[in-house]
């Protein structure tokens, strides 16, 4: 299935709004407030995994 992650945020100022996944070769500084939009195509069995600038923040998602 074709897949967006869509990111938003609502006042961030730390280094949370600094984006990776480098899995995807994926890296911006997101705006402070506001939404973006990211095209994953049709993901692979597996688990994608993405954080701030720094490593503090974290997600995974688990795709089956």
């Amino acid at each position: 299935i074709p897949t967006k992650l869509v990111i938003r945020t609502n006042g961030t100022y730390d280094c949370s709004w600094a984006l990776v996944i480098r899995s995807k070769g994926y890296q911006k500084i997101l705006s402070q407030t506001g939404e973006e939009i990211i095209d994953l195509g049709i993901p692979e069995k597996g688990t994608l995994q993405g954080t701030c600038s720094m490593g503090m923040y974290n997600f995974k998602i688990n795709f089956e």
